[in-house]
């Protein structure tokens, strides 16, 4: 509720600053509206039909606990790519 804006905020700043690590100084404008259109435009409505998809299907409570499992999957698939990533860039300069 209350700190909903707060945790946007920040998690918008945190994505256009990992962005601006990987995208040349020239595309940065085009990375940032790439975010926007995934987060606000697509993310949003693929969200929004899914759950009213299974919401016919099941109880919305029972919706949102699948949405709610199927997002910590995706969190721990990132960080795990992350790591794995990470660990293959300091091997590759050497720094294991």
């Amino acid at each position: 509720g209350s700190s909903h804006g707060i945790c946007l905020a920040l998690f918008m700043v945190s994505v256009v600053t990992y962005v601006h690590r990987f995208i040349p100084q020239e595309w940065r404008a085009t990375g940032q509206s790439f975010i926007y259109a995934c987060y606000f435009g697509a993310g949003l409505a693929m969200g929004n039909a899914w759950i009213g998809y299974l919401s016919q299907k099941i109880t919305v409570k029972k919706a949102m606990a699948v949405e709610a499992g199927l997002t910590l999957l995706l969190i721990i698939a990132v960080i795990a790519v992350f790591r794995y990533m990470n660990r293959n860039h300091r091997q590759a300069q050497g720094t294991v």
